[in-house]
């Protein structure tokens, strides 16, 4: 079943029907000696390359090529699996290198040559790649606008790639975690309003009856120190045993989820789950007259008072590939005909993934066009209310773009951070979920407030009835400078520090080493600072206190 539904995708998407048409041409020209013994193992790799299991077909080929690393056909296929998956994409180019030593390959060598330099951020090299390919195929090409488009699109892409890599925005990107991340695809973020639970989806999960990873949707919440507790599945609601769910949007109150399943029932639709009753209802597909078509639709959100629905179709009456859409909610409950947002968004290529902001004023979204920088890249797009219209977007920038499929990204309510799926050298493989965070913009503080004492939380004294010359110290653990210096009220023992992102230690100044030296790391995450205020109590030891622990026997 997996396998059609594959087929029916790559057939009806412009990049991997020109990718099948080109290598059937392409692979024949490379003759390669049968061994008996692992003929089968050739042909599985085969089947899953073929049908657009890029991952499976990537792993088969590794082992294969650790046989026979000569192999030429092997060496093709793993660097145009590479390039195909969201593995490091850059591991593509000695294998494609050594196929284009070998002067047995056709030109179309160089175009994956120079589609691996440029994941590689080699646009010099990439650019020979291209233009050695153009030269070489100079008929072919100008036989097939497939192949016209193909490589004026490539080189746009390098061109814009050039640009924005030498605007590099001022972000840190931090992974998730493995409470959050696997070595498998982690990605599509989307987090509720108060920005304390999250929802993605990931492809761990292994069938072996169908030889794939299937998609289901994940949660977390946030800990009460700031930290993600481990993801968990949504729902049997919403995920099935052996098919793919991938959620493609919500609300932003988290009342309204929305999920795309491949399944024969809801193949290409847009379903919805809602929330009731503390927990998330079956999914229902969205209006099969207005919405839903025979044809493809994808990502979908809806205005913070859930009377604008925006969602991605390929409907006829659009620019051309996967446009969004909008449609007023009417009074009747249904959602009413669809209107195109137009050229300002939308282009010939491919737009998806529409997401709006907090206060609704910016919509987020990804295109294939404008000035990407290969595949999918992430705009933003601020609404002229003015004129009721979204004007043309702006590329987000790299490194929140690069060169990879980059689908979006769900910006906090001040623009200090944001969450996002990304392929990076430190990640747990394939894609990860990072918190970004924009250097650039101010960052919250958490105000940590509580009683400094001697004892613990069930008895203690104040410090009066000891020393009370005593003063906090916060000091920055990684560069070592201190931050701040803090007094406490005498009279009670409070004390309050506000802190902004970051790793902290805190000592308490006793001139007089009164104390048993005080020291605690403490780490503060942007999430934590959504808290506002947190309690936080410091208890002392007198020095000369024996402790009691010691004279057990």
């Amino acid at each position: 079943m997996y396998l059609l539904i594959l087929l029916s995708m790559l057939v009806k998407v412009f990049k991997y029907l020109t990718f099948i048409v080109l290598l059937c041409a392409f692979l024949p020209q490379l003759s390669t000696a049968q061994n008996k013994k692992t003929k089968k193992k050739e042909n599985d790799a085969s089947g899953n390359f073929y049908d657009g299991n890029f991952d499976m077909a990537l792993n088969q080929y590794l082992k294969l090529f650790t046989k026979d690393k000569l192999n030429p056909d092997f060496n093709l296929k793993i660097g145009i699996c590479y390039l195909m998956t969201n593995i490091d994409k850059s591991l593509s180019v000695p294998y494609l290198e050594f196929v284009a030593m070998q002067n047995t390959a056709g030109n179309e060598i160089y175009y994956w040559l120079g589609q691996a330099y440029f994941h590689s951020l080699k646009f010099d090299k990439a650019l020979d790649m291209y233009n050695k390919y153009k030269e070489l195929d100079r008929d072919a090409i100008a036989k097939s606008p497939e192949l016209k488009e193909r490589l004026e699109k490539a080189l746009s892409d390098l061109n814009n790639a050039r640009e924005l890599v030498k605007r590099s925005l001022n972000v840190t990107f931090v992974n998730l975690g493995s409470n959050i991340n696997s070595i498998k695809a982690d990605y599509h973020p989307f987090l509720s309003e108060n920005e304390k639970t999250l929802f993605f989806t990931t492809n761990r999960k292994y069938i072996s009856d169908f030889q794939e990873f299937t998609n289901d949707v994940y949660s977390s919440h946030i800990t009460f120190w700031g930290k993600w507790a481990s993801a968990r599945p949504l729902s049997n609601k919403i995920n099935t045993p052996d098919e793919n769910e991938v959620i493609t949007g919500m609300a932003r109150d988290g009342e309204m989820i929305f999920i795309k399943p491949d399944n024969y029932v809801a193949y290409n639709d847009v379903c919805v789950s809602k929330f009731f009753k503390g927990k998330y209802l079956e999914l229902e597909k969205l209006d099969e007259i207005n919405i839903n078509t025979k044809g493809h639709e994808s990502g979908a959100t809806v205005s913070i008072n859930k009377d604008t629905l925006y969602f991605v179709s390929d409907r006829p009456g659009g620019y051309g590939g996967l446009d969004i859409w909008m449609s007023l909610l009417l009074p009747n409950g249904t959602w009413g005909p669809p209107l195109n947002l137009g050229d300002g968004v939308n282009t010939s290529y491919n737009e998806d993934m529409p997401l709006l902001s907090s206060d609704g004023k910016t919509l987020y979204f990804c295109s294939e066009g404008h000035n990407s920088m290969g595949g999918y890249d992430i705009f933003y797009s601020k609404r002229n209310k003015a004129e009721d219209m979204w004007p043309k977007p702006k590329n987000f920038g790299y490194p929140i773009n690069n060169t990879y499929d980059n689908y979006q990204i769900y910006m906090s309510e001040k623009g200090r951070y944001g969450y996002m799926a990304a392929v990076r050298k430190e990640g747990l493989g394939d894609l990860d979920i990072y918190k970004v965070i924009f250097n650039q913009e101010e960052a919250k503080t958490i105000v940590f407030t509580g009683k400094i004492a001697v004892g613990d939380s069930l008895r203690n004294k104040p410090l009066k009835e000891f020393d009370p010359d005593v003063s906090i110290i916060v000091k920055e653990k990684l560069a070592e400078d201190v931050f701040g210096k803090y007094v406490y009220n005498k009279k009670n023992g409070v004390f309050v520090i506000a802190l902004p992102p970051g790793v902290y230690e805190i000592e308490v100044e006793d001139p007089k080493k009164t104390y048993v030296p005080f020291k605690k790391t403490i780490e503060v995450f942007d999430e934590m600072c959504n808290e506002g205020v947190l309690n936080y109590n410091i208890w002392l030891k007198p020095a000369n206190q024996t402790d009691p622990k010691k004279n057990k026997k």
